[in-house]
């Protein structure tokens, strides 16, 4: 697998960047927020992912690494590909997307058009166990779901619960997260 091309941009249009390397040409997807940084006519230091979907073999093209494996990351999680990781990336800086799911803050990932609750939790839970090792376990879901459902904020919960005892017990768990819950809602 390659992790980047030094390569002559020869033409951008709406959805591909044109490359030539040794008279080979090579295309590549890009974000719509990236092609202020690339020079047509010039050599571009572009970072690669690629992605196999039914046979369908796609090459994304990134200035950023950074931000580039952060794609990597999200077109792995189950029911993400390419148009959300895209929608993601296009919508926020990479500096803003650490805060965002760092901090899980949901309501950011739900502004964006067509994605969930669900979505977005999963999104979030995905990649801080990715990047920063924060693991939600099944208990903790189900304490975040029925919280969800009693019309607390994802974000508050998530807050709270990261960073509990796994020992506890479900009803515990409901009982401590509720009560940091009302000194925050008071």
């Amino acid at each position: 697998m390659n992790d980047y091309i030094n390569a002559f941009l020869h033409k951008i249009d709406d959805k591909f960047l044109y490359l030539e390397l040794n008279n080979l040409g090579y295309r590549y997807l890009y974000l719509k927020r990236d092609l202020k940084n690339f020079k047509l006519s010039e050599n571009n230091k572009i970072y690669i992912a690629t992605n196999v979907i039914d046979n369908l073999f796609k090459c994304y093209g990134f200035y950023n690494q950074l931000v580039r494996d952060l794609f990597e990351i999200l077109i792995n999680i189950n029911t993400i590909g390419e148009k959300t990781a895209f929608l993601i990336l296009e919508n926020y800086s990479y500096e803003e997307l650490i805060d965002i799911f760092k901090n899980a803050k949901t309501d950011k990932i739900l502004q964006l058009k067509g994605i969930g609750s669900y979505t977005a939790r999963l999104i979030i839970n995905s990649v801080q166990k990715e990047l920063f090792n924060n693991k939600i376990s099944e208990k903790k879901n189900k304490v975040i779901t029925s919280l969800e459902k009693l019309g607390y904020k994802t974000k508050d919960i998530y807050k709270i619960i990261i960073n509990i005892d796994e020992d506890l017990t479900i009803d515990e768990l409901t009982k401590y997260v509720l009560e940091k819950l009302s000194y925050i809602n008071n």
